[in-house]
């Protein structure tokens, strides 16, 4: 075996030493990167509030089972409409103003009560949170929210105060028959 021969075994065994060891890292990475997704899922899964992911126009990309929930809509058929074909209309213009603010940076992020129309046609009340999402270049990209059901403390608010009213109501003479 002349030396040329012996420095090309030695070039290629250095060489496949350093690509073997390239692949472990990208093994390792891809692993890390599989947990991680598997991690995001799990959380989002099974967090008890409604998490959306959507375009800058308002359209579906990415729910939860509890948003699914909530809306009374698949996740299937949650891709193919927008926040404007299940929220309340009368709450519509302002989502569309915060939003906007949202994308143009005026506001960082909002929270504020809102109605859905479920698709069985009832009205779920949410608290929503909602943040812009950008790209490494500061653009607008995206646009995520949580939403938290509070239907049953807004309807217990009401009766609170329904029968609060009708105490401070009450006259003298309604105790007698009591």
């Amino acid at each position: 075996v002349t030396g040329r021969t012996r420095r090309i075994e030695t070039a290629v065994r250095d060489r496949t030493s350093a690509l073997e060891a390239e692949v472990r890292e990208r093994e390792v990475a891809e692993a890390a990167l599989r947990e991680s997704e598997q991690r995001f899922r799990n959380i989002l899964n099974n967090v008890p509030i409604g998490v959306f992911y959507t375009d800058l126009r308002g359209h579906m990309k990415l729910t939860n089972p509890r948003f699914c929930e909530l809306t009374g809509y698949s996740d299937e058929e949650l891709m193919q409409l927008s926040l404007a074909d299940y929220t309340h209309p009368e709450d519509m213009l302002q989502d569309i103003d915060l939003m906007a603010q949202l994308v143009q940076g005026s506001i960082p992020m909002y929270r504020r009560h809102k109605r859905y129309i479920a698709k069985r046609g009832t009205t779920v009340w949410v608290q929503a949170t909602v943040s812009l999402l950008r790209d490494a270049s500061g653009k607008p990209r995206s646009i995520v929210g949580v939403v938290e059901d509070i239907t049953e403390p807004l309807k217990l608010e009401e009766a609170e105060r329904a029968r609060e009213a009708a105490e401070l109501n009450r006259t003298p003479d309604d105790e007698e028959f009591m």
